[in-house]
């Protein structure tokens, strides 16, 4: 028995659009296409569509379950102890978030007084929050799991002091950017690479030049990092990049 792309959909709860990205990637193929284009599934197709949106509600990536599909002697336990692993991580990362949260909510209400180091605590958490959200999937796929956990918890552990004075640090790099860029004085140079090394040094586990650079052409492959800093002026990131690369090539 075949069912046509529209009843698929609808039995599985899918858009056709979905259906049609998946024959795009090769992930699901149609049993046959018609003369007239239209796409046509058997009930081999539907067990497939049932293996994929199963790994998807598990979270798993659409290339990962390619491979487990196309690969019959795969080791699916592997995919999925990883997965667990992330929805761990992603757990205690929401329980602490909300621990944070009863406890911010209760200060508001009277019921207790956070102290000056636990609000402090609770501003690095969302910030760490916040980026992970933004910018987590790419930073993480370039540098690994590990060295962003490091990078995160050396944030986190971060005093009062030192966290003034990175975004002190910060400051001082928008400053001497925006002199550069406006007068052209080359003696600033180096810097303003000095300074935004050592801005990335207060939460990069170790620091080396192949990082920095790489850091540095992120800023120019990703629309959001060249929006947050061409908003400061328009030739922030091409300027800023080419520092850290004449310093760091």
């Amino acid at each position: 028995m075949e069912m046509t792309i529209k009843e698929v959909a609808l039995l599985a709860n899918v858009s056709t659009r979905t259906l049609r990205y998946y024959d795009q990637i090769d992930l699901l193929k149609p049993s046959r296409v018609n003369d007239a284009g239209y796409r046509f599934y058997t009930e081999l197709e539907l067990d497939q569509l049932q293996q994929i949106l199963t790994y998807r509600k598990l979270g798993l990536a659409l290339a990962d379950i390619q491979t487990i599909l196309m690969s019959p002697k795969y080791d699916v336990s592997i995919v999925l102890k990883e997965q667990e692993r992330q929805l761990l991580k992603q757990r205690a990362e929401i329980d602490r978030s909300l621990t944070m949260l009863r406890h911010t909510l209760k200060n508001y209400q009277g019921g207790i007084t956070m102290s000056q180091e636990e609000k402090f605590k609770y501003l690095k958490e969302t910030e760490i929050n916040a980026n992970e959200e933004k910018y987590g999937p790419e930073i993480r796929q370039k540098y690994s799991d590990e060295v962003i956990d490091q990078s995160n918890r050396k944030y986190q552990n971060l005093s009062e002091a030192d966290y003034h004075e990175m975004q002190e640090t910060e400051k001082q790099l928008d400053q001497l950017m925006i002199t550069y860029l406006d007068e052209g004085d080359d003696r600033l140079r180096q810097q303003i690479y000095e300074t935004h090394k050592k801005w990335l040094c207060y939460t990069w586990p170790s620091y080396s030049k192949n990082a920095h650079f790489g850091l540095a052409q992120m800023y120019l492959a990703d629309d959001r990092f060249a929006k947050y800093y061409n908003n400061k002026h328009h030739k922030y990131v091409e300027e800023l990049v080419n520092i850290i690369s004449e310093f760091t090539c």
